[in-house]
Order: C-alpha cells, then structure tokens, then sequence
C-alpha cells in the first residue's frame, strides 16, 4: 500500500513539473516574441532616425517636406504702402480771435530729397503780421493740451521750426496770406502723415512751441484719404 502511494505520489509530481516546464516554456516563446518585436520597433526607429539625419545633410527629408509645404502656401509679401507725392490740411480756426481763420497747408518734398516744401493759403488770419509762425507737431489731433512739440530729427538738424529759420507766414492788411516756406527737418513726408498743422500768431522769441496756444489747426492726410 505504501510502495503504491509512493509511486502515486512521484507520477503527481513529475506531472506538475511537466506541466511547470510547459508553462515556462510558453512565457518564454512569448517573452521572445515580445521582445523581437520591441526589438525590431527599436531598430526601424533608429534606422528612420539615421535615414533622415542623411537625408538633412544632403539637404533632402524634412527639409524637402518644409520646402514643399513652402510651395503649398507661400509666404506673401506685405502690400507696398502706395506712394505718397504730397500732404494736405484742412485749416481751420482754434481761437475765438480768428472765428473766421480758414485756408489750407499742403506739403510737398523737393525732388532731391532735401527740404520740405510747405505751400499754404490762409484767410481771415491776423493782419499784418511779418512773424506768424507755422509748424508741424506730434499730434494727431488739433487739441492744444495735446499738440507736442514739433517734428524734426535732432540727428540731423537743428530745430527748424522758427520764424528766424522761416517757419513763417506773411499776412496783408485783410489777414490774408498765400506762399510757400521751404523747412529741412530731416524727416520723411510720408512720416509727416497724420500729423497736425499748426498756425500761431505773432511769434515772440525761437522756441518750437514756446508755450503758445495755436490759433488754426489741421491734419495733414493723403489724396484720398478720410481719416487717421
């Protein structure tokens, strides 16, 4: 009875270990399997990294494709701004003095590049006056608090905006005025656009501004254009 259930005994366990190594077989088969894969993920990973790294040096691969999407949608150039010839301003009156101020600046630039050239009309302005100073201010509107000081590159010149430098307009016994200043002030005229037009009475000592409240005002605007 003994020597049976040994023998019993010893068939259970050679099953189970059968069994076991079966088992540990297949996790193995399937480990491999696994890990070939992984593998071969890794090494067609490495191989398309390396291709590419070839391709970028010889100036194909990513490159092309940033190249052909370039194509696709090409990068268009900004408008060019439209050229400007000349300015002009509205003049109109900011003085209970002058009511009835009213004319027109227009700004204009010499062939050459150089100076600027400011042809103006005004009527109803002060009488007889030899020193009226007209000048072109930071500012795009006519407000005195706000006006500024006036334009001109202090890389390139001085300040011309005085009546000594002939920054200046001439009126007749009826307040009437109509000619031309020439001014170089170092700025572009198509930077002068949207900028405000000053006109101020008799004008006492040198200074830009000196203080004064204009007494006529307009905004310089291109041919064509309604507002700033």
């Amino acid at each position: 009875l003994v020597k049976k259930q040994s023998e019993k005994t010893q068939k259970q366990f050679c099953t189970m270990k059968t069994s076991l190594t079966l088992v540990l077989l297949f996790a193995a088969i399937v480990n491999g399997k696994l890990t070939s894969k992984k593998g071969d993920r890794l090494v067609k990973k490495q191989s398309e990294k390396a291709q590419e790294r070839k391709l970028w040096w010889r100036g194909g691969g990513k490159g092309d494709k940033k190249d052909k999407d370039k194509d696709k949608n090409p990068v268009v150039p900004p408008t060019t701004l439209p050229k400007v010839d000349f300015l002009e301003a509205k003049i109109t009156s900011g003085n209970y003095k002058y009511k009835d101020l009213f004319g027109w600046v227009e700004l204009v630039r010499e062939d050459n590049g150089g100076k600027l050239i400011i042809n103006y009309d005004i009527r109803n302005g002060p009488v007889q006056c030899n020193d009226c100073k007209l000048s072109i201010h930071h500012s795009r509107n006519c407000r005195p608090s706000e006006l500024g000081w006036a334009v001109w590159d202090t890389r390139e010149t001085e300040n011309p905006w005085t009546v000594s430098n002939g920054a200046k307009y001439v009126t007749n016994s009826n307040g009437r005025s109509a000619g031309f200043i020439k001014i170089f002030n170092g700025v572009g005229l198509t930077k002068h656009k949207c900028l405000s037009v000053a006109l101020f009475d008799s004008q006492k000592g040198t200074k830009a501004f000196n203080g004064q409240t204009p007494i006529a005002c307009g905004i310089l605007m291109a041919e064509g254009q309604d507002d700033c």
